[in-house]
């Protein structure tokens, strides 16, 4: 399950945010800026979308990350959860006999958090 927390703040605030010492008690990690490439794939009947599903590929530097996020709860105060399941792939498209595997371990797991990312390998 990943949640994730969405804020929305004015450009013109953002200096007076990383001045905060709040966020930086929670830091994991020394804050860093990269260039995200996102490509949402759906069908052309938008049926991911209908069942309130997202499928996207992302490029960071030179791997590629594909990642189903399916339906969640609603997010409440910028905080929203839901499944999500990550691979890395060889290009821009999904490979989609990988992500049916993760989706099937994670069904007959009942802890299982299939993840891939910089951090933690595949």
């Amino acid at each position: 399950m990943g949640t994730e927390l969405k804020l929305l703040i004015a450009a013109a605030d953002v200096a007076a945010l990383r001045r905060l010492a709040l966020p930086k008690q929670f830091a994991t990690a020394k804050p860093a800026t990269r260039l995200l490439h996102n490509t949402y794939i759906d069908t052309p009947e938008l049926h991911l979308k209908e069942l309130g599903m997202e499928l996207r590929v992302r490029r960071v530097g030179r791997m590629s990350i594909q990642t189903l996020k399916a339906v969640g709860q609603a997010a409440e105060a910028g905080l929203h959860q839901r499944h999500e399941w990550e691979a890395r792939v060889g290009g821009p498209l999904p490979e989609l006999a990988s992500l049916i595997a993760l989706v099937r371990a994670a069904n007959s797991a009942p802890r299982a958090t299939p993840t891939c990312w910089p951090t933690a390998p595949c």
